[in-house]
This record gives C-alpha cells, sequence and structure tokens, in this order.
C-alpha cells in the first residue's frame, strides 16, 4: 500500500509539475509579447518601411499603410505580435530601445573640450542655435572656450532621455551621435 501511495504522489506530483510548467510556458511567452502601448508603437516605427511588416499586418487591418501614424501601427502592430509567434513574429515583435540613451548604449562623452574641438569643423548649421537655448549668450562656438563646452554639455544631456517615438527623436539621435558620443 506504500508502494502504491508512493506511486500515485510521483504521479500527482509529475502531472501538477506538467501543468506547471505549461503554466510557466505560457506565461513567458506572454511576458514576452507583452508590450506597452508606446513600444509597440516603436515597433511600427522601425519597421514600417519593410513591406513584409506591412503586408503582415494588413491580414489584421487592410488599412494598414507605412504612413499610418505611429498610435495607429502600434496598435495593429499588437493585435498581430499577440496572435502570432512565427518567425517573423520573433524577428519584428521585440523589444526596441525606448529612449536616446538605450539606442545609443554608449555614456555621454567625458571630455567636453575634445568633443566641442572635434565638431566645430562639421558643418553643423543648427548648433549654435542648439547651444543659445543651454546660453543663451552664447555667440560663436570656440574649442577652448568653457561657456562652448558647459553649453555642449548641457544641450547632451537635456536631450539624452529623449524618447526615440517622439517626432524629433531620429534627428536629437544623429546630433547626439555626432555631437554627445566619444567615437573610441
Amino acid at each position: 500500500m506504500d508502494s502504491k501511495l508512493a506511486l500515485l504522489s510521483i504521479l500527482g506530483g509529475a502531472s501538477v509539475g506538467g501543468v506547471g510548467a505549461f503554466g510557466a510556458y505560457k506565461l513567458i511567452g506572454t511576458e514576452e509579447k507583452s508590450f506597452t502601448d508606446e513600444e509597440y508603437q516603436l515597433i511600427f516605427k522601425k519597421f514600417k518601411s519593410d513591406n513584409a511588416f506591412i503586408a503582415a499586418l494588413k491580414t489584421k487591418k487592410a488599412e494598414i499603410t507605412k504612413d499610418s501614424s505611429n498610435a495607429e501601427g502600434g496598435r495593429v502592430a499588437k493585435e498581430w505580435c499577440l496572435k502570432n509567434n512565427s518567425k517573423e513574429a520573433k524577428q519584428w515583435c521585440v523589444l526596441l530601445p525606448k529612449t536616446i540613451s538605450e539606442k545609443v548604449g554608449k555614456p555621454l562623452s567625458s571630455n567636453w573640450g575634445e568633443r566641442v574641438k572635434s565638431i566645430t569643423n562639421k558643418s553643423d548649421s543648427g548648433l549654435l542655435n542648439d547651444l543659445k537655448r543651454i546660453k543663451s549668450g552664447l555667440s560663436k562656438i570656440e574649442d577652448n572656450n568653457k561657456d562652448s563646452q558647459d553649453a555642449l554639455q548641457g544641450w547632451c544631456e537635456s536631450k539624452w532621455n529623449t524618447k526615440v517615438i517622439d517626432d524629433e527623436g531620429d534627428d536629437i539621435y544623429k546630433k547626439i551621435i555626432d555631437r554627445c558620443i566619444d567615437n573610441k
């Protein structure tokens, strides 16, 4: 009788373990695709130029195009991602960086004098205007000028956590790469 009870206990434990494993798989599978609305909008923004991605989304909403708003595209991407486990879903339905700092993946410069020196020779017509927003009295950018260095550092730090989804996010990202990150 003890051996039967032991066998039943083992089988019972195995079936509970099996259910637990299935539940964990489903839970993990759900967590992998459980993004915020903003994250689905980022997915749409990143992949909307991919015709195959748009074709996949059209299976959920025929009117979706690459020109659809990020909000609308994000809603359709969410619906599509949650219902698909295909190779494409694993490629497209991924967590993307939400801020410029996450997208850059490197720290801001630690030598603002060198950064100012390296960008004063570039043709960046908006640089002075951007830096004037930080130091209004700045009239020109000079390598060995503390005000230029402080203004550049201030501008970079003020834009560092800009959301990638913002309309200005792509332009700011390019400026951050050119102006604020050491090339090493």
